[in-house]
């Protein structure tokens, strides 16, 4: 058997560090018909999925605490009411 066939798929991740360093506290993803190599382990859905991501004044607070240079301190991040929508096709493995 080289693939598998997925009627539904719900998968969470958390506190998933992205390479340049924003910790992102959950990444869910949603989707139907999806299949799955199982040699690779690669997910592909037929159509798109939703996924949502929740990002965390604290991890924005970190990573920009991080890469700020060293003449900006003691400054604060404050998010409020945000949310973005994006439509994305997206590759998992």
């Amino acid at each position: 058997m080289k693939e598998l066939k997925v009627g539904a798929v719900e998968a969470v991740f958390r506190n998933v560090e992205l390479d340049f360093g924003l910790v992102v506290e959950s990444f869910e993803i949603r989707g139907s018909g999806a299949t799955v190599d199982l040699k690779s382990g690669g997910l592909q859905l037929p159509i798109p999925g939703n996924a949502k991501a929740v990002v965390t004044e604290g991890a924005i607070q970190a990573l920009l605490t991080k890469q700020a240079p060293a003449q900006v301190r003691d400054f604060s991040v404050q998010v409020s009411g945000v949310l973005f929508m994006l439509r994305r096709k997206l590759r998992l493995w």
